[in-house]
């Protein structure tokens, strides 16, 4: 996902309120995960999903709508190459909305590539 556009992410009260993206994975291997976003109050768990591997993260808050931060959720192991779903889906209860930028995989020793 480019910065061109912005999601909105609400809570995880509403199972359906996630966002996938279908991708090409070129190898398998480990690849950090990466979330550019704006949570003026903070508080949301985001989980990244990816061919049966998941990373998870509290997003801090920005201060504003209007800032933004990057914040790494860790490392996935993508055991397959090829087509994948990629899942963002955020878990927590009461303010954890937050304004999408980016998502990110940085493939270990390779260039980044933004969804």
């Amino acid at each position: 996902m480019n910065g061109s556009t912005l999601q909105t992410v609400e809570d995880g009260s509403d199972p359906d309120r996630r966002l996938e993206w279908q991708v090409e994975v070129r190898q398998p291997g480990s690849y950090t995960v990466e979330v550019t976003a704006s949570s003026k109050y903070g508080g949301a768990h985001v989980a990244v999903a990816v061919g049966g591997a998941i990373v998870e993260r509290a997003f801090p808050g920005t201060g504003s709508w209007q800032a933004s931060k990057t914040v790494s959720l860790g490392r996935l192991d993508i055991a397959a190459a090829g087509r994948q779903t990629v899942t963002l889906t955020v878990t927590s209860e009461g303010k954890g909305s937050m304004n999408l930028l980016n998502l990110t995989l940085k493939p270990d020793g390779v260039a980044a590539y933004p969804l």
